[in-house]
Formats: C-alpha cells, sequence, structure tokens
C-alpha cells in the first residue's frame, strides 16, 4: 500500500474502517487516515472522516478521542459557515454532552456552557427541545442536582420526539432509571417493562437495563426474577470494557447471595478490563463494585472459591492465573476510587457520588 498515491491510501483505509465495528481497530484505522488526509486532503474530507470517527469513537469506548475529536470538527465547522453546516454535529453534540459530567474535570460551567450553545444550535437548525431536555435531567440525576433533573424530566415528558430523539428502547430505560433514582422503585421496574418482557432492545438495551434493575428488584424480595435477569444480561456484557460498570451490578448480586463461585467467575473476567472503562465515572463504579466484593471474599471461610485461584471458569484464558490475596485487592481498588469520589463531589458541590456508592455498600451489607 506504501507504493500508492496518498489519496490512494486514504481511500483503502477508510474502505477498510467502514467495514468493520465500533472497535479500537476501526478508531486506528480511521486516524491512520486522518493523519494522511491532514496533509494531502481537502478540508472537507479532514471534516468528513473525523465526523466517522466520532461515531466509531463513542461505541468503542474512546470518549476522550471523540471530545477531542468533536471540538476540532465544531471549530472548522464555525469558522467556516459559508461551506459547513453545523447541523451533521448535531447528533454527535448529544454524545459529547451526555458524557461531560462522567468527568470530574469538566467544571459545571464547561457543562452548562455547551448546554447554551447546543440549544443555540439547535433553534437555529429549526429543532426542537426535547433533546437538550433529555440530556439535562440525565445529567442532573448523574450530578445529584435532582431539583433541575425534576425540572427537565418534566419539560422533556410534555415535549414531542423529533429527529434528534433517542430510540424508543434507550429512553424507556432513562425513564426507569430516573423513576428508580427517585425511589420510586416499582415504578422503575414497571417502566422497564417493555425492554424486560416486551423484548425492546437496541445496541445498548437490554444490557444496561438488566443491571439497573438487580438491586432494586433485590429490595423488593424479588430475587428469582434478578438471579434470571442477571444469567440472562451477564453474557450480554461479559468481557467488554464498555459495560464494565454493569459487570460489577452482576458481580454484586452474586456477592450479594452467597454465590461465590459465580462471583469469582465474574471478578476474573473483569480484571483485565480494568483501567479500559470509557469515563472516570464507569472506572469509580467498576472499582468500587470490585472492592466490595474483595472486602466479602476477605471475610468469608477459608477455601471460598476466589479470582486466581485456578478453580474458575473464566471464558478465553490462556494464562494461568495469579493467586490474589483479597484483602490487598480491596485495598486496591478503594485506592482508586476515593480520590475520584472526592473529585466529583467537589465539581458536584454535593455528596451524591458517595451517597451511590453507600447505598452499594448498605446492599451488599443487609442480610
Amino acid at each position: 500500500m506504501f507504493g500508492q498515491s496518498p489519496q490512494k491510501r486514504i481511500d483503502k483505509l477508510i474502505q477498510r474502517a467502514e467495514a468493520m465495528s465500533p472497535s479500537p481497530a476501526q478508531v486506528a484505522l480511521f486516524e491512520d487516515a486522518i493523519a494522511l488526509a491532514d496533509k494531502h486532503a481537502s478540508l472537507y474530507e479532514q471534516l468528513q472522516f473525523r465526523i466517522e470517527l466520532l461515531e466509531a469513537a463513542v461505541f468503542s469506548g474512546e470518549i476522550t478521542k471523540m471530545l477531542d475529536t468533536f471540538y476540532w470538527c465544531l471549530a472548522k465547522i464555525d469558522e467556516n459557515p459559508e461551506e459547513f453546516s453545523d447541523s451533521v454535529l448535531i447528533w454527535p453534540y448529544k454524545w459529547v454532552i451526555d458524557h461531560l459530567s462522567r468527568f470530574p474535570d469538566k467544571s459545571l460551567e464547561v457543562i452548562h456552557a455547551a448546554y447554551e450553545d447546543f440549544t443555540r444550535r439547535l433553534k437555529a437548525a429549526g429543532c426542537g427541545m426535547r433533546s437538550i431536555y433529555y440530556l439535562r435531567w440525565r445529567n442532573s440525576l448523574r450530578m445529584g442536582n435532582l431539583a433541575d433533573a425534576t425540572e427537565h424530566f418534566a419539560l422533556w415528558k410534555r415535549t414531542s420526539p423529533d429527529r434528534y430523539a433517542d430510540c424508543a428502547a434507550c429512553e424507556i430505560n432513562s425513564e426507569a432509571e430516573y423513576y428508580l433514582a427517585m425511589g420510586e422503585t416499582e415504578k422503575g421496574i414497571l417502566t422497564a417493562g417493555p425492554i424486560t418482557q416486551g423484548g425492546m432492545s437496541c445496541g445498548e438495551i437490554p444490557h444496561l437495563t438488566y443491571a439497573l434493575l438487580l438491586r432494586p428488584l433485590v429490595r423488593l424480595g424479588r430475587i428469582d426474577q434478578a438471579r434470571a435477569m442477571s444469567e440472562k444480561g451477564w453474557e450480554l456484557v461479559r468481557g467488554d470494557a464498555a459495560y464494565t460498570t454493569e459487570a460489577g451490578e452482576h458481580l454484586l448480586l452474586q456477592t450479594r447471595l452467597g454465590e461465590f463461585q459465580v462471583a469469582a467467575d465474574f471478578a476474573e473476567e473483569m480484571l483485565p478490563l480494568v483501567g479500559r472503562s470509557e469515563t472516570p465515572y464507569a472506572h469509580v463504579l467498576t472499582c468500587d463494585s470490585l472492592s466490595l466484593y474483595f472486602e466479602k471474599l476477605a471475610a468469608a471461610p477459608e477455601g471460598t472459591p476466589r479470582p486466581g485461584s485456578g478453580k474458575t471458569k473464566r471464558r478465553g484464558r490462556r494464562e494461568p492465573p495469579q493467586d490474589l490475596d483479597p484483602a490487598e485487592q480491596a485495598a486496591r481498588f478503594r485506592a482508586e476510587v476515593d480520590p475520584l469520589v472526592e473529585a466529583f463531589n467537589r465539581r458536584n458541590g454535593n455528596s451524591c457520588l458517595a451517597d451511590q456508592l453507600a447505598e452499594k455498600r448498605k446492599f451488599l451489607e443487609t442480610p
């Protein structure tokens, strides 16, 4: 390929990338093509390839690359308004805003400036406000601003869907999450019914939904339903760095139920993914689940199955497992959690994340 012209090399890289599903390998191919395009192609092609990279990056869990690429595209479009329309970035802008709150170094001022800019661009494009209402209540829920979440949830419910609305499955999952966060457990579980009982799905659903409902079901005493949901849900998220938070929920359920062999299998599959979580928010939730699990394991009787014992059944194991000390692992993951919790709480101006993690601990410690 290196004997070919730059344009042919670019074309082949793009063709290979477009033939792949989202993955780090696909992202790498787009980046190679962009590096060549920046030297040999037009600004239009540079922009077009980066727009393709945005989708590859967000669905591969390469969120920092997605953010950097998006702001490059936005700057170039704003510099050349007669050549390009910013409408091509409205959907990617949703990904950006949805992820900003998951980084503790993104201040509230930065997040609110993004809300205002996105709203202005929606109005200029003749779009409705449903997507910004949706993003605001989801972010506010994540950051512990329940008053703002409640206000924008109500606005979202009153606004008709438009072409920039999320798919029906994602919106139902998010609505269920809202009710659960507000303490309306039964309503949250019922809202998720079209997914859990009706078969509604998309690329991320029911992966997220099954994990979301495990602890609420146990709190209502519906243990068998939680077990069945975990059995199905684990197969959807296992071994995927994009779903380490959800894998952690399955791990906690098995630990709470005393299924230490299953929990050891789950933990051993999760351990290689630590550090590959999409965002700091996902990382802190994943590490917290692992720390709580290892704390329980450290207090369990001698002979309890544990990761690295050689007795687990991790899929695709190629190397002999390393025997792991549970107390050391619990401390290791807690050391990852505590500074991030402090950073998020400082940015949010509340103890929202610390409170969420306290609820996880309470769930695991309840008989």
